[in-house]
This record gives C-alpha cells, sequence and structure tokens, in this order.
C-alpha cells in the first residue's frame, strides 16, 4: 500500500504537458503536485447537463444576433444544456497542465498552464466560432469571447466581449446585478473597494496577488475565487489538503483496527480476499481507494453533482 506513488502514477498518466518537464514534476511532493493538477482540472468544464442563465447585458449585446458569432453561441448553450463537452471552444492551453516558473519570466501572464482570470475572478472564457480549427479538435481563435462562470449545476453567461477585457469590471458588475446568490462573488461589509485601472489589475494579476475588493454601487464585493502568489487557484490548494487529509483518515482506520477493510468490503457487498491490494484512485466523479482482487472501490470523497 503506496498511497503516494499511486497518486504520482495517476497524476503523471493524465496531467497534458511538455516531456521536458517530467524531472520537474518527478521531483514534487505529493501535494504540490496534487496543487499542479487540480489547478489543471479546474480550467475544464465538467460534461454535465446544466441549467443556462443568460445575462441581460448578453441579450441586449448585439453580438449575439451577428451571423459571426450566434451559431457559435447557440452551439455552446446546447452543449451546456444537453451535457456535452465544451472543451473544444475553451483555450487551447488546456493542454498545457504544467509549465515550471522559470527566474526570467517576471509575469505569471507568461505562463501558459495558467488562467489567471479563472484564479482570480472564477471566470472561463469560451470561443465562439463552430469552425473545427487544423488540430482537428478546438473551434478556430477568433473574435470575441463568451465569458460565463460555471457551478455544478448551472452555468452563468456574462457577455460577449473583446480579447482585451480580462479585467473589466463590467463582467461582475453583471454577477452583482443578476446573480448575486450563485456564490460566484460575494457582498463584503466594512471594507471600500480601492480605485484600480484594468491595467494595474492586470500587472497585480501577473504577480500572483488578487482577490481585491471592488466596489460597485457604493457597496463592496469580492470575488469568490482566489488566486495565490503562484498564480493558481487556492482552490487547487484546498482540494489537495482535503485529498491528503482523507487518505490520513482512512490509513488511521486501518491503523486503528483490523477490521476496518474487511467490514467495509462486506458492506459493499463483496467478499473479502484474503490480503488485501488497497490502491488509491481518482474515479471518474472523486476519489478513493480500490481494492484490486474484488475491484471494489472504497468512495473518500465524490465530485459535487
Amino acid at each position: 500500500m503506496d498511497f503516494d506513488a499511486d497518486i504520482r502514477q495517476q497524476i503523471l498518466s493524465r496531467l497534458p504537458r511538455s516531456p521536458e518537464f517530467d524531472t520537474d514534476l518527478a521531483g514534487m511532493k505529493v501535494r504540490d503536485l496534487l496543487v499542479v493538477y487540480a489547478n489543471w482540472l479546474s480550467r475544464l468544464v465538467s460534461p454535465q447537463a446544466r441549467r443556462v442563465h443568460q445575462s441581460r447585458a448578453l441579450h441586449a449585446n448585439p453580438l449575439t444576433a451577428d451571423s459571426r458569432y450566434a451559431p457559435g453561441l447557440a452551439q455552446i448553450i446546447s452543449r451546456i444544456t444537453n451535457g456535452e463537452d465544451v472543451t473544444p471552444h475553451l483555450s487551447k492551453r488546456t493542454r498545457k497542465g504544467y509549465q515550471p516558473a522559470r527566474a526570467p519570466q517576471r509575469t505569471l501572464r507568461r505562463r501558459q498552464d495558467l488562467d489567471l482570470i479563472l484564479n482570480d475572478w472564477g471566470i472561463h472564457h469560451l470561443h465562439l466560432s463552430t469552425e473545427v480549427d487544423t488540430d482537428g479538435f478546438f473551434v478556430k481563435r477568433d473574435g470575441p469571447l463568451l465569458f460565463a462562470a460555471f457551478r455544478p449545476n448551472d452555468a452563468y453567461l456574462i457577455d460577449i466581449v473583446d480579447h482585451e477585457s480580462w479585467a473589466r469590471e463590467d463582467l461582475l458588475r453583471v454577477i452583482v446585478d443578476e446573480w448575486l446568490d450563485a456564490g460566484i462573488v460575494c457582498k463584503v461589509e466594512g471594507i471600500r473597494g480601492p480605485s484600480i485601472s484594468e491595467s494595474d489589475r492586470l500587472n497585480l494579476r501577473g504577480a500572483g496577488v488578487g482577490g481585491t475588493v471592488i466596489e460597485i454601487d457604493g457597496r463592496s464585493y469580492s470575488p469568490t475565487a482566489m488566486i495565490s502568489s503562484a498564480g493558481t487557484t487556492f482552490n487547487a490548494v484546498r482540494s489537495a489538503d482535503k485529498l491528503l487529509s482523507d487518505l490520513t483518515w482512512f490509513q488511521d482506520q486501518i491503523a486503528n483496527s483490523a477490521d476496518f477493510i474487511p467490514q467495509s468490503l462486506v458492506t459493499a457487498g463483496v467478499t473479502p480476499p484474503q490480503t488485501a491490494d488497497l490502491h488509491f484512485e481518482f474515479f471518474e466523479s472523486g476519489y478513493g481507494v480500490i481494492e484490486r482482487n474484488t475491484g471494489c472501490r472504497l468512495i473518500l470523497s465524490k465530485s459535487p453533482e
């Protein structure tokens, strides 16, 4: 039973990256490797059916009726509603699961493994073309972008804006005005948001500084997403710590009771083998431990539905 080795093997078999970075990844502590993996996963949108909410700003935007973008918007909405994969509309950088921080890089904005607006504000951007690019998978990169926030059962389509809108406060204003209870932003009491230009906000993000309080109509708000000094999302750190805590609990149960595994297998309707062969595994939804002789899964955590 070597759960650390299982975690390493599973992450390295799933994480997209250039082979030249394998040495860096192999030298990482398991927790750091889990943060890298969780940060990459956060850039994807799980293919499950969601309710689609379109903002008033989006409905009023003439680009939604533009023949260049309307078919792409309709395709995205259809894929979200039906639980289909929207990855072809996401950034091609989702194929960059890891890129090391090198000394010459004075800003995180050059890192292809980081989506800074997502990690800072919790907002994805999607490309609106319906034409498949030369790689045969992603749609072509052109024109304005659809900005959206995703939750397990809901998708919030904010607006279609140009490529220079990565720090545009209007995106947060739409969320505050229409979906304040969706968990994307929260109201902050007793703190006033400083006046920061879009260029300054981009520079702060590039230095791994986010979570700035923003004042809208005299009230202060903050995105629930938070960016770390490394440019990753704090949620990646939290999920890594939770996974390791869950595994520690599981190992403690084994250490404290010789009957823990047999009883767990019996409860799952499986006859315990003479010797259990336990391995950590990421499941399609969540993670846990699999007993390989029987194929029985002992689930430690489920992904939110």
